[in-house]
């Protein structure tokens, strides 16, 4: 029998005595949580879209659902429209008026006016507008009269804040110049032309103003007196040719003297 054998002398340090380690990766199935599929919906634009303070500038745009042709084409109203009409209560009407349309008003343009959601420089729908007068016709009895006269009282409000700029029309000639100009700063898509201007007399055509009702018509005209007077004009009378109902259009004319 042989003897056994030696242990070989190994130098210190030798990599080749050093242990090694295998290992072989199982194969794993991937199990995929299941999500309640509404909850993912409402989750991903919130995870896709940056937090912004400032709310939406067309508030009537259903979440999740493009504009319908109808609200892609209707006007879109300024901010300061509801606030100097707000002002405008307060006003002619006093504290009391104003507090009952600001906590009264329902839906989501009840909840913009409660908590801070207009703001002067921002575009709204046309909608929001017409439920903004429909509460004011509801809670004060405003008759067509009193929009007229909220309207020019809004006018002259809106003026003060932030045009300024039109405190400069002191004559008729600049007030026709303006006109188209002035409309725009207040209702964004509809369109004014004044033709047949005179020294004391002109036709104005408003159209392409989209969703616009009686009410609206009503606040227009008084915006319109305020802007004549404006220039210096006594006894402004100002009568409907067509128009100026539930419809997208109004012709009109204005005299003074």
């Amino acid at each position: 029998m042989s003897p056994p054998a030696k242990p070989r002398s190994v130098p210190a340090g030798d990599p080749s005595t050093r242990p090694t380690l295998s290992w072989r990766r199982e194969k794993t199935t991937s199990v995929t949580p299941q999500v309640n599929s509404s909850l993912t919906r409402s989750l991903t634009p919130a995870l896709q879209q940056p937090n912004h303070s400032t709310p939406p500038a067309i508030p009537n745009v259903r979440k999740g659902f493009a504009p319908s042709a109808s609200e892609a084409a209707e006007v879109r109203v300024k901010g300061i429209n509801f606030t100097a009409g707000l002002d405008a209560i307060l006003r002619l009407y006093g504290p009391s008026a104003r507090s009952c349309i600001e906590k009264e008003t329902t839906g989501a343009i009840g909840d913009a006016l409660r908590f801070g959601g207009i703001v002067i420089g921002g575009w709204y729908s046309v909608v929001w507008y017409r439920e903004f007068w429909k509460s004011i016709r509801d809670k004060l009895a405003a008759d067509e009269a009193a929009a007229r006269a909220i309207g020019k009282c809004a006018t002259e409000i809106s003026i003060n804040v932030a045009y300024r700029a039109l405190a400069s029309m002191t004559s008729a000639s600049s007030l026709v110049a303006m006109s188209t100009r002035t409309f725009g700063y207040y209702f964004q898509r509809g369109a004014l032309e004044v033709t047949q201007p005179l020294p004391n007399r002109f036709t104005a055509r408003w159209r392409n103003c989209n969703g616009f009702n009686k009410t609206i018509w009503n606040v227009v005209e008084g915006a319109c007196i305020y802007f004549i007077e404006r220039t210096g004009a006594k006894d402004v009378a100002f009568s409907v040719i067509s128009g100026g109902t539930d419809t997208s259009h109004m012709l009109a004319n204005a005299t003074w003297r």
